[in-house]
């Protein structure tokens, strides 16, 4: 009998809420924290970012907002990642090496003996 009246009243709570948040908005109320960014900030730190003039970083350093925010407000999705550099290629073949036939003198040479 207790858990029907206890079931009971939470149910009014929760309708009681409900309707109360349906006539704030109503009434252009919104509830919830405010954004610490801005619409016009966050277009800029995306426009930056997606400019690569900023990592995500140095954006969050400039607008001083801590690094969570940064990450979520930034579409990482939407920008073209980067492309690796071409290096040119410094391993040599090993086939080559292993495969170069060395003369006795020239071995001699290298192992610092002296030629006989």
């Amino acid at each position: 009998m207790l858990l029907v009246r206890v079931g009971l009243g939470r149910g009014l709570i929760v309708a009681d809420t409900n309707d109360g948040l349906a006539a704030a908005g109503a009434r252009g109320r919104v509830s919830g924290r405010r954004p610490k960014f801005s619409p016009a900030q966050a277009a800029l730190a995306q426009r930056l970012y997606d400019e690569r003039e900023k990592a995500v970083q140095q954006l969050v350093d400039m607008f001083g907002v801590p690094r969570s925010t940064g990450y979520g407000n930034v579409d990482r999705e939407k920008t073209v990642p980067r492309q690796p550099m071409s290096l040119p290629r410094l391993r040599r073949d090993r086939r080559a090496r292993s495969t170069t036939k060395v003369s006795s003198d020239a071995r001699c040479l290298l192992r610092g003996d002296a030629a006989q």
